[in-house]
């Protein structure tokens, strides 16, 4: 069929499987001509063992792969990788040297891969945004290292807690939609686990875990994170599906961008409020558990150096 079509774009993807030993998919892109009818079809080849991971080696193996599956790389017309440097870069990427063979054959990122990045960084801007999700892994760890602790959990919640993956960050959503809907329950069974019939160590994590989890700021971070991971999720889940056109992802992600800048305005006051909320009702106090960054003074300010408020450094974080 590819060879029908004649041209065609080019998909390649490296992954470890359970074994450690990276494989790299291929997957083609091409156009299907049937009397009036005109479809955008993909198909996956196969999995190709992947031992050298420089772009030279790599450019290699993708040349020799459609020469020997006796695809002219000439009437290729895209190629599409994630944005690892190795594979996008300018001046000696993968995609560089392909087109150095080809110029005709143009790259373009994926743009879940993308998005997931960006996820990503942005969960690295702050200390705080890193200790939420640290702590959101340590507490899923926790409960899956033991079955009975798993047990606990389960009988308590009804449900499991979610893994956070980095390969697909938006999953994250997923974690801590789960937290959220349950997140009495969640105190309930660390406070079980607290108890006299446990080991030391069970005890002390439990108890550690229901420190980091009351606190104002982790769930300032849970009100604030849910909402914005629920709208990525939506998207990247959106743009996995078959039969999309480059318009229909485009205005996907123009949505996304759309709401997030309209975000901005209440997302901090919501997220603070949430938080809030929930302290009342629980008992928790909304007191700084840490020291306030002071101000740095600017050259032309008032000697006062007040500092930020806990909320308002919050509001700033966010």
């Amino acid at each position: 069929r590819v060879k029908n079509a004649k041209y065609f774009s080019i998909i390649f993807d490296s992954t470890p499987d359970i074994s450690r030993l990276d494989q790299t998919s291929q997957v083609l892109r091409y156009v299907v001509v049937e009397g009036d009818h005109v479809s955008v079809e993909e198909s996956f080849i196969e999995f190709i063992d992947t031992k050298d991971k420089h772009a030279a080696d790599i450019a290699s193996m993708i040349l020799e792969k459609l020469k020997s599956d006796g695809l002219d790389i000439m009437n290729c017309r895209g190629q599409g990788y994630d944005n690892a440097a190795v594979m996008k870069g300018q001046h000696s990427g993968v995609q560089k040297r392909i087109s150095d063979v080809n110029p005709k054959a143009q790259f373009i990122a994926c743009s879940n891969h993308s998005l997931n990045l960006a996820g990503i960084h942005a969960a690295q801007a702050e200390v705080n945004s890193v200790t939420f999700f640290g702590t959101l892994d340590r507490l899923h760890s926790f409960f899956s290292l033991s079955t009975h602790r798993w047990d606990v959990l389960s009988t308590t919640t009804g449900t499991s807690l979610k893994r956070l993956v980095d390969t697909r960050w938006s999953s994250r959503g997923e974690a801590v939609k789960m937290v959220k809907n349950n997140f009495e329950k969640i105190l309930e069974s660390l406070e079980i686990l607290t108890g006299i019939n446990e080991n030391a160590d069970t005890r002390a994590t439990a108890g550690g875990l229901l420190v980091s989890l009351q606190s104002f700021t982790f769930l300032t971070y849970l009100g604030f994170w849910e909402p914005v991971l629920a709208e990525v999720n939506d998207a990247q889940n959106y743009m996995q599906q078959r039969g999309l056109s480059l318009r229909d992802c485009a205005s996907k992600m123009k949505a996304l961008s759309d709401f997030l800048d309209s975000a901005r305005e209440n997302v901090a006051d919501t997220s603070l409020s949430f938080a809030e909320s929930l302290c009342t009702k629980l008992g928790i106090t909304t007191e700084p558990q840490r020291r306030i960054r002071q101000k740095k003074k600017m050259p032309g300010e008032e000697a006062s150096d007040s500092g930020l408020s806990y909320k308002n450094e919050l509001r700033r974080e966010i």
